[in-house]
């Protein structure tokens, strides 16, 4: 990925992680993320339902957010 698209995630210790239901309904959930030379690790369980939702529908939006998952400006 382009590193001035990964830029508005420096320093950032909460990422919201939003997943596209089949009937693409979105649904949002923030998750503590760590990078590692561009690239960002989310833990997860294999059975969570947003692992089933990437699984089928593997398009994401990720933006920065607080602890409880309300997106926060970038930079």
């Amino acid at each position: 990925m382009n590193t001035d698209r990964l830029a508005q995630f420096a320093n950032q210790k909460y990422l919201c992680i939003e997943t596209y239901r089949k009937r693409r309904r979105a649904g949002g959930y923030s998750r503590v993320v760590r990078e590692d030379n561009g690239i960002f690790y989310i833990y997860s369980l294999g059975d969570a339902g947003k692992v089933k939702r990437i699984r089928n529908n593997p398009r994401v939006r990720i933006v920065p957010c607080d602890y409880g998952g309300k997106p926060t400006e970038c930079g």
